[in-house]
């Protein structure tokens, strides 16, 4: 009887387990009702938060669903699982992150890409998009579009909301979820000069520029840096074209900022190219490869040293899908991953998956239509890049070309795109160190 006792109190106690679970997933999921935008293609857009900062959440994450969903039976799945789920972004710099999903007429969720989002000003400047992402879960998807550059003073935003079929757009207005004061910056008169060594950054005048923009980019007007780089008093040879970035007084950073500030911040970085056999610093030399008769994967893994850094040459692979776990190679992936249908030639895909309750796995699929060399290192101190270049049996040097969309965990593919009639190259690794400046000027008067 006693156990019979204690097994109902245990079943009334599982059973009071569920229901309060159950209950904190129906009011975690009661959020705030969405701003809703109509489109002029039929969608209805629906702005779900607007966040600031560097890591930014939308969205309701179940510790439950997310850790045992795989296990549990189809009932307990769909109950558990968050009608509109977690997604996380994280940005390099403070930036404003509008959060959007789509339904159509009749609240079905439908996908919310091919949108151009943008801000407008009280000068009618236009304010585009830095970067976007796109989550998709099940018969939900959101996008998050990444401002780093916006009208940073207004406490209220005004949205302005184009699909990319068509030339219609829909204007609404945002919160401002911190509304920035503007700095007071005193700028210098062009050009400018900053003596680093032996060498001289010289900026010597803005150019009025409208970026290249397409069905899906912003046109917007903005001050261009035309620079000088010159080594004792002569124009600088062998340094590629320089990086550069603007500020301005409210905290904007990028390219794209406008022409009504009267003083803004440039900086610029000066990359030696892996060819330029005064700066580029060689700290290792791979053996000779034969790449017109490579077939399959030829693996290195030998360790070279800069500093307290430790530089891994993995190998040289032809073209392909190359995984990796952890940032080591796996040679029988549990998934397949394969480029991007319509994307860039080269580049990275992923995947995640739960492996156990407490566990999940990532992997990274880098693919390539030219033979790869693969090092891994982390990132080193002080804005230093690793490079490879390629002495062939005529002496001359070749770069091979670091891969656009960057590492993954730590792995650096680069591309080794040469001449039809070069057989027989020598990787070398090396390191380039920066020049760097930084001004704050005056602007011209907009006309």
């Amino acid at each position: 009887m006693k156990s019979l006792h204690k097994g109902v109190i245990g079943g009334a106690l599982i059973s009071l387990l569920v229901l309060a679970i159950l209950a904190a997933v129906f009011f975690m999921q009661r959020a705030a009702p969405p701003q809703k935008v109509p489109l002029a293609d039929g969608r209805i857009l629906q702005i779900e938060a607007v966040t600031f900062g560097t890591n930014h959440d939308v969205g309701m994450r179940s510790p439950i669903f997310d850790r045992l969903g795989p296990w549990l039976p189809s009932a307990f799945r769909k109950a558990l699982e968050p009608k509109h789920p977690h997604s996380h972004v994280k940005t390099s710099h403070p930036a404003l992150v509008v959060w959007v999903n789509a339904t159509d007429a009749g609240g079905k969720s439908v996908d919310p890409q091919a949108v151009r989002v943008e801000f407008d000003d009280e000068h009618g400047q236009i304010f585009g998009e830095e970067d976007r992402a796109w989550f998709g879960f099940g018969n939900f998807s959101r996008v998050a579009h990444q401002f780093h550059v916006y009208p940073r003073d207004q406490h209220k935003l005004t949205i302005r909301l184009t699909p990319w079929r068509t030339n219609q757009s829909s204007v609404a207005t945002i919160p401002n979820p911190r509304a920035q004061v503007s700095a007071h910056w005193e700028g210098d008169p062009l050009p400018c000069h900053r003596r680093i060594a032996n060498m001289d950054i010289v900026l010597d005048h803005l150019v009025l520029r409208t970026n290249q923009a397409s069905y899906y980019e912003t046109p917007t007007h903005y001050w261009e840096p035309a620079w000088e780089f010159r080594q004792e008093g002569a124009p600088a040879f062998g340094w590629d074209e320089p990086k550069w970035i603007a500020e301005d007084p409210l905290g904007n950073r990028g390219k794209f900022l406008g022409i009504h500030q009267p003083v803004l911040r440039y900086s610029a970085t000066f990359y030696p190219s892996a060819t330029n056999a005064a700066a580029a610093v060689v700290i290792g030399r791979l053996p000779q490869i034969a790449m017109r008769a490579m077939q399959s994967n030829i693996s290195w893994n030998t360790t070279f040293a800069y500093e307290s850094t430790e530089v891994l040459a993995l190998g040289v692979f032809p073209p392909g899908v190359n995984t990796f776990t952890c940032g080591v190679y796996d040679t029988n992936p549990a998934v397949t991953l394969t480029a991007v249908g319509g994307g860039a030639p080269s580049g990275w895909t992923s995947i995640s998956k739960r492996i156990t309750p407490l566990k999940v796995q990532s992997w990274h699929g880098h693919y390539t239509p030219v033979a790869v060399i693969y090092l891994k290192a982390p990132k080193l101190l002080a804005d230093i890049r690793i490079g490879v270049r390629l002495l062939d049996n005529e002496g001359q040097y070749w770069i091979a070309k670091p891969e656009p969309q960057g590492i993954r965990d730590d792995v650096r593919p680069f591309l080794v795109e040469l001449a039809t009639e070069t057989k027989f190259v020598t990787p070398e690794i090396v390191i380039l160190k920066p020049v760097q400046g930084s001004f704050q000027v005056r602007t011209p008067s907009p006309q």
